[in-house]
């Protein structure tokens, strides 16, 4: 790790510093929640989940459009607050009045508050740094977010099981606050913004889509980012449960190692995407890791052996986790800063909406044939299109180098 590259720039170490705070939280958060939910009942824990599910397709491209006309540090600052300031309300009335009426309430009031700062986090970095280094920035960003992201569970699931679901959803609420207050720490300069009240809703929804499609490059990201996590929320999230379950007769433990095992892949991954985007074309690059990832984890259905499959679920997350801070340093580099919380918010509502339809394709598959079967037939599915979209994207001309300048293209009122 580059010492001297957060040593040199305070406000980017600050913001870490955030990330590392809210990433132990929110996965601490959804830990919590899932686990009250489940105490009370199946049928219920499916209602509360999607309690926080659906919120987030309602309004995540809304968040994008308020992200572009708001100041993001205090957006960011005064969601994180307001996240706290739900949960210790939730834990106070909880008290009086129990979880059953009030946990879909709060749920769904807290992923709307998550709608609108999921946009914001990505669009933070390029006012740190110059764009020479934003490929080195959001490794390490991402790193920072998968690092503690593996880690809350673990602390949250012990923390419930020494004490209580209120103490961990206490703990929660004050490590928002914590990220909240370092925001205060960070310098930054009040950019003029457009007026959030300038244009209808329905327009600048509507631009937010022309500019992420006026880029070729970016048009072909969108089909594969939707189909990929499609086709891997069948493998991952339907299938592999029942495959460790039934086909390699293993457990609720070796599950969650299998699970792990991805995660550290994905960490690995990441810490090789800065040099990745410098000796090839990125765009291309991504393509292939993601078909390369897809046709790793198929494996897992053709050895039917449990060391082995963990080795090639680790490799599979080694091969995917360069693609996440490619794409954002590529959107970074091609839209205009005005406009990234949109385009965040667009590329963000793809990858979230097709998770839902590719666990409910799952389900119907899964009742059709065998766990190792659908994880085949989606990886292989997933690799066919991913395939498919590379050579189309041979034909389009590598714009990486260009910020493209909407102003040009008569759309200065978006």
């Amino acid at each position: 790790m580059d010492i001297n590259f957060f040593l040199k720039n305070k406000n980017l170490t600050t913001y870490y510093s955030t990330l590392i705070f809210t990433a132990l939280a929110d996965t601490m958060f959804l830990l919590t929640i899932t686990w009250i939910g489940a105490n009370i009942g199946g049928n219920y824990l499916s209602f509360v989940l999607g309690c926080w599910t659906v919120p987030r397709f309602v309004f995540l491209i809304l968040g994008g459009i308020l992200v572009d006309r708001v100041n993001v540090f205090s957006i960011l600052r005064n969601l994180l607050i307001a996240k706290s300031i739900l949960i210790f309300t939730y834990l106070i009335l909880s008290l009086y009045f129990g979880s059953l009426y009030l946990l879909p309430i709060f749920t769904i009031l807290s992923s709307i508050v998550d709608s609108f700062r999921s946009p914001a986090v990505p669009t933070i970095i390029p006012s740190f740094v110059s764009k020479d280094e934003l490929a080195k920035a959001n490794k390490y960003r991402s790193l920072f977010i998968q690092s503690f992201s593996l880690i809350g569970p673990v602390i949250g699931g012990g923390i419930i099981s020494t004490t209580s679901t209120s103490v961990s959803l206490l703990l929660v609420g004050i490590l928002y606050l914590l990220g909240s207050f370092l925001f205060i720490f960070i310098k930054y300069k009040n950019k003029e913004r457009k007026s959030i009240y300038q244009k209808g809703m329905l327009s600048q929804i509507k631009s937010g889509y022309v500019i992420v499609l006026s880029q070729p490059v970016i048009k072909i990201f969108l089909p594969i980012i939707f189909l990929s996590n499609m086709f891997m929320a069948m493998a991952n999230d339907v299938a592999l449960p029942l495959f460790v379950n039934n086909s390699l007769k293993g457990n609720a433990l070796q599950f969650g190692v299998f699970s792990s095992c991805f995660v550290a892949g994905l960490i690995v991954g990441t810490l090789f995407s800065e040099k990745v985007l410098k000796k090839m074309r990125e765009y291309r690059t991504s393509l292939i890791l993601v078909v390369l990832s897809d046709f790793s984890f198929l494996w897992i259905a053709v050895i039917n052996h449990s060391y082995l499959s963990l080795f090639f679920i680790f490799v599979s997350g080694l091969l995917l986790g360069p693609v996440g801070p490619i794409y954002i340093t590529k959107m970074q580099q091609l839209i205009s800063e005005e406009h990234y919380g949109k385009s965040m918010a667009l590329v963000q509502y793809m990858s979230k909406i097709s998770g839902p339809i590719g666990i409910a394709l799952g389900g119907i598959l899964i009742s059709l044939v065998s766990p190792g079967q659908v994880i085949l037939y989606s990886c292989l599915g997933s690799v066919i299109i991913g395939i498919i979209i590379y050579i189309y994207s041979r034909s389009i001309k590598d714009v990486s180098n260009n910020k493209h300048d909407f102003n040009s293209q008569g759309i200065n009122n978006l």
